[in-house]
Protein backbone atom coordinates (compact mmCIF):
# COMPACT_ATOMS: atom_id res chain seq x y z
CA UNK A 1 0.00 0.00 0.00
CA UNK A 2 2.83 2.56 0.99
CA UNK A 3 4.50 1.92 -2.86
CA UNK A 4 0.95 2.65 -4.26
CA UNK A 5 0.78 5.72 -2.47
CA UNK A 6 3.79 6.72 -3.53
CA UNK A 7 3.62 5.67 -7.20
CA UNK A 8 0.68 7.88 -7.10
CA UNK A 9 1.83 10.54 -5.91
CA UNK A 10 4.68 10.68 -8.03
CA UNK A 11 1.98 9.95 -10.96
CA UNK A 12 0.34 13.31 -9.33
CA UNK A 13 3.35 15.49 -9.72
CA UNK A 14 4.41 14.70 -12.99
CA UNK A 15 1.16 15.41 -14.71
CA UNK A 16 1.18 18.65 -12.66
CA UNK A 17 4.82 19.33 -14.08
CA UNK A 18 3.30 18.81 -17.50
CA UNK A 19 0.50 20.85 -17.23
CA UNK A 20 2.31 23.91 -15.56
CA UNK A 21 3.99 25.29 -18.90
CA UNK A 22 0.32 24.64 -20.58
CA UNK A 23 -1.10 27.07 -17.58
CA UNK A 24 1.54 29.93 -17.84
CA UNK A 25 1.14 29.96 -21.18
CA UNK A 26 -2.50 30.41 -21.07
CA UNK A 27 -2.13 32.92 -18.41
CA UNK A 28 0.92 35.06 -19.69
CA UNK A 29 2.95 33.78 -22.31
CA UNK A 30 5.04 30.93 -23.59
CA UNK A 31 8.88 32.42 -23.16
CA UNK A 32 8.04 33.63 -20.34
CA UNK A 33 6.93 30.32 -18.85
CA UNK A 34 9.82 28.54 -20.23
CA UNK A 35 11.86 30.59 -18.68
CA UNK A 36 10.01 30.38 -15.15
CA UNK A 37 10.22 26.55 -14.95
CA UNK A 38 13.31 26.88 -16.52
CA UNK A 39 14.65 28.55 -13.81
CA UNK A 40 12.67 26.45 -11.15
CA UNK A 41 14.20 23.59 -12.41
CA UNK A 42 17.88 24.93 -12.04
CA UNK A 43 16.79 26.36 -8.32
CA UNK A 44 15.57 23.04 -7.43
CA UNK A 45 19.29 21.53 -8.05
CA UNK A 46 20.75 24.35 -6.08
CA UNK A 47 21.76 27.20 -8.34
CA UNK A 48 20.96 30.54 -6.40
CA UNK A 49 21.60 32.60 -8.94
CA UNK A 50 18.33 31.20 -10.26
CA UNK A 51 16.72 30.67 -7.24
CA UNK A 52 17.08 34.81 -6.62
CA UNK A 53 15.80 35.59 -10.22
CA UNK A 54 12.54 33.40 -9.47
CA UNK A 55 12.47 35.87 -6.26
CA UNK A 56 12.62 38.71 -8.43
CA UNK A 57 10.39 37.82 -10.89
CA UNK A 58 7.60 36.99 -7.85
CA UNK A 59 8.51 40.35 -6.12
CA UNK A 60 8.06 42.57 -9.39
CA UNK A 61 5.30 40.61 -10.39
CA UNK A 62 7.14 40.24 -13.88
CA UNK A 63 5.13 37.15 -15.76
CA UNK A 64 3.91 36.06 -12.78
CA UNK A 65 1.27 37.37 -10.17
CA UNK A 66 3.07 39.44 -7.66
CA UNK A 67 3.73 37.39 -4.43
CA UNK A 68 5.95 38.70 -1.77
CA UNK A 69 6.24 35.14 0.18
CA UNK A 70 6.93 33.56 -2.72
CA UNK A 71 9.62 36.07 -3.54
CA UNK A 72 10.65 35.42 0.12
CA UNK A 73 10.43 32.13 -0.32
CA UNK A 74 12.73 31.82 -3.45
CA UNK A 75 15.45 34.72 -1.96
CA UNK A 76 15.62 32.56 1.22
CA UNK A 77 16.73 29.20 -0.96
CA UNK A 78 18.89 31.33 -2.90
CA UNK A 79 20.55 32.97 0.30
CA UNK A 80 21.27 29.77 1.74
CA UNK A 81 22.44 28.12 -1.64
CA UNK A 82 25.37 31.64 -0.95
CA UNK A 83 24.01 33.93 -3.80
CA UNK A 84 25.05 37.30 -2.60
CA UNK A 85 22.37 39.16 -4.10
CA UNK A 86 19.46 36.41 -2.92
CA UNK A 87 21.01 37.24 1.17
CA UNK A 88 20.66 41.45 0.03
CA UNK A 89 17.29 40.53 -1.56
CA UNK A 90 16.45 38.45 1.64
CA UNK A 91 17.70 41.50 3.97
CA UNK A 92 15.78 43.59 1.99
CA UNK A 93 12.84 41.48 3.07
CA UNK A 94 13.21 41.50 6.95
CA UNK A 95 14.30 45.03 7.11
CA UNK A 96 10.83 46.25 4.83
CA UNK A 97 8.70 43.65 6.34
CA UNK A 98 7.40 42.51 2.75
CA UNK A 99 6.67 38.84 1.98
CA UNK A 100 6.32 38.66 6.50
CA UNK A 101 6.80 40.04 9.55
CA UNK A 102 9.87 42.72 9.92
CA UNK A 103 12.92 41.22 11.63
CA UNK A 104 15.92 43.92 11.79
CA UNK A 105 17.98 41.32 13.68
CA UNK A 106 17.58 39.06 11.06
CA UNK A 107 17.93 41.63 7.90
CA UNK A 108 21.37 42.52 9.70
CA UNK A 109 22.76 38.80 9.33
CA UNK A 110 21.78 38.27 6.03
CA UNK A 111 22.89 41.52 4.81
CA UNK A 112 26.05 41.17 6.62
CA UNK A 113 26.53 37.57 4.97
CA UNK A 114 26.21 39.31 1.60
CA UNK A 115 28.66 42.54 2.57
CA UNK A 116 31.23 39.75 3.46
CA UNK A 117 30.95 38.07 -0.05
CA UNK A 118 31.69 41.79 -1.44
CA UNK A 119 28.28 42.63 -2.57
CA UNK A 120 28.74 47.17 -2.43
CA UNK A 121 25.00 48.02 -1.77
CA UNK A 122 25.11 45.17 1.23
CA UNK A 123 27.98 46.79 2.58
CA UNK A 124 26.13 50.20 2.82
CA UNK A 125 23.11 48.32 4.11
CA UNK A 126 25.32 46.91 6.60
CA UNK A 127 27.23 50.64 7.71
CA UNK A 128 23.37 51.22 7.77
CA UNK A 129 22.24 49.30 10.24
CA UNK A 130 25.71 50.06 12.10
CA UNK A 131 24.82 54.02 12.04
CA UNK A 132 21.07 53.54 13.12
CA UNK A 133 21.19 50.14 15.90
CA UNK A 134 18.97 48.13 13.77
CA UNK A 135 19.20 44.59 14.57
CA UNK A 136 22.67 45.39 16.29
CA UNK A 137 23.77 47.78 18.66
CA UNK A 138 24.89 51.11 17.54
CA UNK A 139 28.75 51.04 16.59
CA UNK A 140 30.26 54.04 14.90
CA UNK A 141 33.12 52.83 14.39
CA UNK A 142 32.02 49.70 12.28
CA UNK A 143 29.45 52.07 10.48
CA UNK A 144 32.16 54.14 9.07
CA UNK A 145 34.22 50.53 8.18
CA UNK A 146 31.75 49.24 6.39
CA UNK A 147 30.80 52.71 4.42
CA UNK A 148 34.36 52.68 3.54
CA UNK A 149 34.33 49.60 1.75
CA UNK A 150 31.03 50.01 0.16
CA UNK A 151 32.23 53.72 -0.60
CA UNK A 152 35.92 52.68 -2.21
CA UNK A 153 33.42 50.49 -5.02
CA UNK A 154 31.66 53.67 -6.08
CA UNK A 155 28.63 53.65 -3.84
CA UNK A 156 27.02 57.25 -4.04
CA UNK A 157 24.75 56.41 -1.12
CA UNK A 158 28.14 55.15 0.91
CA UNK A 159 30.66 57.94 0.13
CA UNK A 160 27.43 60.69 1.03
CA UNK A 161 27.22 58.84 4.24
CA UNK A 162 31.00 58.39 5.19
CA UNK A 163 31.20 62.12 3.91
CA UNK A 164 28.75 63.08 7.20
CA UNK A 165 30.43 60.97 9.07
CA UNK A 166 33.27 62.30 8.53
CA UNK A 167 31.79 65.45 8.78
CA UNK A 168 30.08 64.85 12.17
CA UNK A 169 32.86 63.06 13.69
CA UNK A 170 31.16 60.11 14.25
CA UNK A 171 33.35 57.51 14.52
CA UNK A 172 36.07 58.79 13.45
CA UNK A 173 38.02 61.65 14.04
CA UNK A 174 35.76 65.25 12.63
CA UNK A 175 37.96 65.81 9.11
CA UNK A 176 36.09 68.70 6.70
CA UNK A 177 38.47 67.89 3.94
CA UNK A 178 37.92 63.96 4.20
CA UNK A 179 34.08 65.09 4.41
CA UNK A 180 34.31 67.13 1.22
CA UNK A 181 36.04 64.65 -0.73
CA UNK A 182 33.34 61.90 -0.53
CA UNK A 183 30.28 64.28 -0.65
CA UNK A 184 32.42 65.24 -4.01
CA UNK A 185 32.50 61.74 -5.25
CA UNK A 186 28.88 61.23 -4.66
CA UNK A 187 27.58 64.49 -5.46
CA UNK A 188 29.16 63.82 -9.76
CA UNK A 189 27.75 60.53 -9.86
CA UNK A 190 24.24 63.50 -9.30
CA UNK A 191 23.25 62.33 -5.79
CA UNK A 192 21.04 64.47 -4.52
CA UNK A 193 21.72 64.38 -1.17
CA UNK A 194 25.78 64.73 -1.57
CA UNK A 195 25.42 67.71 -3.85
CA UNK A 196 23.55 70.23 -1.13
CA UNK A 197 25.48 68.35 1.93
CA UNK A 198 29.13 69.78 -0.94
CA UNK A 199 26.59 73.06 -1.31
CA UNK A 200 26.49 73.25 2.70
CA UNK A 201 30.08 72.85 3.44
CA UNK A 202 30.81 75.75 0.60
CA UNK A 203 28.50 77.92 2.31
CA UNK A 204 29.60 77.50 5.89
CA UNK A 205 33.72 77.30 4.72
CA UNK A 206 33.88 74.26 6.67
CA UNK A 207 37.33 71.92 4.98
CA UNK A 208 37.47 74.41 2.13
CA UNK A 209 36.77 78.32 1.58
CA UNK A 210 33.71 79.81 1.82
CA UNK A 211 32.19 80.82 -1.55
CA UNK A 212 28.48 81.28 -1.92
CA UNK A 213 28.47 80.78 -5.67
CA UNK A 214 29.87 77.49 -5.58
CA UNK A 215 27.31 76.63 -2.63
CA UNK A 216 24.40 78.12 -4.96
CA UNK A 217 25.80 76.01 -7.74
CA UNK A 218 25.57 72.59 -5.79
CA UNK A 219 21.94 73.55 -4.56
CA UNK A 220 20.68 74.21 -7.93
CA UNK A 221 22.01 70.99 -9.31
CA UNK A 222 20.25 69.47 -6.28
CA UNK A 223 16.96 71.59 -6.70
CA UNK A 224 16.99 69.91 -10.17
CA UNK A 225 15.92 66.57 -8.94
CA UNK A 226 13.62 67.39 -6.68
CA UNK A 227 14.97 67.39 -3.58
CA UNK A 228 13.24 69.53 -0.67
CA UNK A 229 16.32 70.50 1.50
CA UNK A 230 18.49 71.63 -1.49
CA UNK A 231 14.72 73.77 -2.14
CA UNK A 232 14.90 75.22 1.04
CA UNK A 233 18.73 75.81 1.00
CA UNK A 234 18.49 77.93 -1.89
CA UNK A 235 15.42 79.51 -1.05
CA UNK A 236 17.47 80.40 2.20
CA UNK A 237 20.10 82.06 -0.14
CA UNK A 238 17.85 84.07 -2.21
CA UNK A 239 15.82 85.50 0.89
CA UNK A 240 19.36 86.32 2.47
CA UNK A 241 20.83 87.36 -0.42
CA UNK A 242 23.78 85.23 0.25
CA UNK A 243 25.53 84.45 -3.55
CA UNK A 244 22.64 86.27 -5.20
CA UNK A 245 20.90 89.79 -5.24
CA UNK A 246 18.32 89.32 -2.45
CA UNK A 247 15.31 88.73 -3.35
CA UNK A 248 12.29 87.81 -1.25
CA UNK A 249 9.87 86.64 -4.13
CA UNK A 250 12.21 84.34 -5.49
CA UNK A 251 12.76 83.09 -1.87
CA UNK A 252 8.99 82.80 -1.24
CA UNK A 253 9.18 80.43 -4.65
CA UNK A 254 11.71 77.61 -3.57
CA UNK A 255 10.43 77.93 0.17
CA UNK A 256 7.06 76.86 -1.35
CA UNK A 257 8.32 73.87 -3.94
CA UNK A 258 9.91 72.85 -0.77
CA UNK A 259 7.32 72.83 1.22
CA UNK A 260 4.95 71.16 -1.14
CA UNK A 261 6.50 68.28 -0.77
CA UNK A 262 6.99 68.47 3.19
CA UNK A 263 9.88 69.80 3.63
CA UNK A 264 9.23 70.98 7.54
CA UNK A 265 11.44 73.97 7.83
CA UNK A 266 10.03 75.22 3.99
CA UNK A 267 6.38 74.79 5.60
CA UNK A 268 7.81 76.87 8.84
CA UNK A 269 9.29 79.45 7.06
CA UNK A 270 6.39 80.01 4.68
CA UNK A 271 3.99 80.48 7.67
CA UNK A 272 6.70 83.64 9.00
CA UNK A 273 6.67 84.90 5.75
CA UNK A 274 2.69 84.96 5.26
CA UNK A 275 2.74 86.53 8.61
CA UNK A 276 4.87 89.14 7.70
CA UNK A 277 3.96 89.70 4.27
CA UNK A 278 7.81 89.17 2.52
CA UNK A 279 7.65 88.16 -0.72
CA UNK A 280 4.45 87.64 -0.27
CA UNK A 281 1.23 89.37 0.28
CA UNK A 282 0.27 88.98 4.53
CA UNK A 283 -2.53 86.18 5.24
CA UNK A 284 -2.31 84.95 8.72
CA UNK A 285 -4.86 82.35 7.34
CA UNK A 286 -2.39 80.57 5.14
CA UNK A 287 0.72 81.53 8.22
CA UNK A 288 -1.49 79.38 10.50
CA UNK A 289 -1.93 76.91 7.61
CA UNK A 290 1.66 76.25 6.46
CA UNK A 291 2.66 76.56 10.61
CA UNK A 292 0.24 73.57 11.85
CA UNK A 293 1.80 71.34 8.88
CA UNK A 294 5.29 71.82 10.46
CA UNK A 295 4.40 71.79 13.72
CA UNK A 296 2.81 68.23 13.21
CA UNK A 297 6.17 67.31 12.26
CA UNK A 298 7.84 68.48 15.36
CA UNK A 299 9.11 71.84 14.02
CA UNK A 300 9.93 73.99 16.60
CA UNK A 301 10.01 77.55 15.08
CA UNK A 302 6.27 76.27 13.50
CA UNK A 303 4.83 75.70 16.97
CA UNK A 304 6.32 79.41 17.89
CA UNK A 305 4.02 81.04 15.52
CA UNK A 306 1.61 78.86 15.96
CA UNK A 307 1.07 79.38 19.83
CA UNK A 308 1.36 82.92 18.43
CA UNK A 309 -1.17 83.20 16.35
CA UNK A 310 -3.57 81.03 18.73
CA UNK A 311 -2.79 83.39 21.38
CA UNK A 312 -3.11 86.49 19.17
CA UNK A 313 -6.28 85.46 17.28
CA UNK A 314 -4.74 85.96 13.89
CA UNK A 315 -5.70 84.05 11.07
CA UNK A 316 -7.79 81.16 13.46
CA UNK A 317 -9.77 81.69 16.60
CA UNK A 318 -7.83 82.68 19.25
CA UNK A 319 -7.16 79.72 22.12
CA UNK A 320 -5.24 80.88 25.09
CA UNK A 321 -5.03 76.97 26.11
CA UNK A 322 -3.76 75.72 23.45
CA UNK A 323 -1.57 78.54 22.96
CA UNK A 324 -0.10 77.58 26.81
CA UNK A 325 0.24 73.92 25.29
CA UNK A 326 2.23 74.59 22.36
CA UNK A 327 5.31 76.63 23.55
CA UNK A 328 4.85 75.02 27.15
CA UNK A 329 7.42 71.98 26.48
CA UNK A 330 10.14 74.42 25.03
CA UNK A 331 10.26 76.37 27.96
CA UNK A 332 10.25 73.29 30.13
CA UNK A 333 13.43 72.57 28.62
CA UNK A 334 14.78 75.80 29.68
CA UNK A 335 14.36 77.76 26.54
CA UNK A 336 14.29 81.57 27.74
CA UNK A 337 12.61 83.21 24.63
CA UNK A 338 9.89 80.49 25.00
CA UNK A 339 9.08 80.81 28.77
CA UNK A 340 9.07 84.66 28.22
CA UNK A 341 6.30 83.74 25.39
CA UNK A 342 4.32 81.67 27.97
CA UNK A 343 4.73 84.00 30.18
CA UNK A 344 2.88 86.75 28.37
CA UNK A 345 -0.06 84.42 27.65
CA UNK A 346 -0.36 83.34 30.74
CA UNK A 347 -0.80 87.00 31.77
CA UNK A 348 -3.16 87.79 28.67
CA UNK A 349 -5.00 85.08 29.64
CA UNK A 350 -4.97 86.52 33.48
CA UNK A 351 -7.17 89.95 31.27
CA UNK A 352 -3.69 91.69 31.25
CA UNK A 353 -4.81 94.38 28.40
CA UNK A 354 -0.78 94.95 27.79
CA UNK A 355 -0.19 91.45 27.54
CA UNK A 356 -2.40 90.75 25.08
CA UNK A 357 -1.47 93.86 23.11
CA UNK A 358 2.08 92.47 23.21
CA UNK A 359 1.31 89.69 21.12
CA UNK A 360 -0.40 91.33 18.57
CA UNK A 361 2.59 93.35 18.40
CA UNK A 362 4.82 90.34 18.33
CA UNK A 363 2.91 89.62 14.87
CA UNK A 364 2.27 92.90 13.70
CA UNK A 365 6.04 94.08 13.99
CA UNK A 366 6.55 92.06 11.02
CA UNK A 367 9.93 90.83 11.74
CA UNK A 368 10.90 94.47 11.96
CA UNK A 369 9.62 95.71 9.05
CA UNK A 370 6.80 97.84 11.05
CA UNK A 371 8.85 100.25 12.86
CA UNK A 372 5.83 101.56 15.01
CA UNK A 373 4.34 98.08 15.80
CA UNK A 374 7.95 97.56 16.94
CA UNK A 375 9.11 100.08 18.49
CA UNK A 376 5.79 100.32 21.03
CA UNK A 377 6.71 96.11 21.09
CA UNK A 378 10.58 97.11 22.84
CA UNK A 379 8.63 99.49 25.39
CA UNK A 380 5.59 97.26 26.61
CA UNK A 381 7.90 93.97 26.71
CA UNK A 382 9.73 95.31 29.29
CA UNK A 383 6.81 96.56 30.99
CA UNK A 384 4.90 92.85 30.69
CA UNK A 385 7.90 90.66 31.15
CA UNK A 386 8.55 92.56 34.74
CA UNK A 387 4.82 91.76 35.48
CA UNK A 388 4.39 88.36 37.07
CA UNK A 389 1.61 85.92 35.97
Amino acid sequence: MEQNITTSTAHIKMKKSLLLPLICAVIFNLSACSKQTSLQSLCAFGDGNACNSLGIMYERGESVAQDYAQAKKYYEKGAKKGDAIAQYNLGQMYRRGIGGKQDYTQAFEWYKESAEQGLAQAQFSVGLMYEEGLGIKQDYVQAVEWYKKSAEQGTAQAQVNLGTMYKDGLGVTQDYAQAIAWYEKAARQGHSRAQWHLGWMYEKGWGVEQNYAQAIEWYKKAAEQGDTTALFLLGDMYNKGQGVAKNDKQAFDYFKKSAEKGNDNAQARLALLYMTGQGVEKDYTKSVQWASQAAKQGNEPAQGILSLMYATGFGTKQDLPQAKKLIQPFCDSGEKDHCELLQVIMQCENNNAKACELLKLVVECDNGQNKQACERLSVLEKEVLKTKS
